[in-house]
């Protein structure tokens, strides 16, 4: 396969995603937001670095679980199975656990920059981690 059909199924697979996954569509938004707002705070590089770390780290797991989901449903062909459902919600918890670091590495990210927009010291933060 060429380049330029290996392109054009994979962009086509990342907009089925997009298309029939509510979650990723949830991601996207919330990936939209964390970027306007490092936007308006002026992330350092090192904070851009890690934003974008996470959100594509829970993109790519959002779309492992999606092709775990699509697997699991071919072999079992829709009927239940206790294994095949525990295969899925192993896929969920993939992507729980990436939202979940995502989450505190936003928090990290952030914290400081809304503290100071509110005027609150950061010190006490600081001294914690020290």
């Amino acid at each position: 396969m060429n380049f330029g059909r290996a392109l054009k199924t994979a962009l086509h697979g990342i907009g089925s995603v997009i298309k029939n996954e509510r979650a990723m569509r949830l991601h996207l938004f919330c990936a939209t937001v964390f970027i306007l707002a490092g936007v308006y705070f002026g992330l350092s590089r090192s904070e851009w670095i890690w934003l974008i770390i996470v959100i594509f780290w829970v993109f790519y797991c959002e779309f492992l679980n999606t092709a775990i989901e699509l697997i699991v449903d071919l072999i079992v062909e829709k009927k239940y199975h206790p294994i095949a459902g525990l295969a899925k919600d192993v896929g969920g918890g993939i992507v729980d656990l990436a939202m979940f670091m995502g989450l505190i590495v936003v928090a990290f990210i952030f914290q400081p920059h809304i503290w100071h927009q509110l005027g609150w010291s950061t010190q006490l933060v600081a001294t914690l981690l020290h």
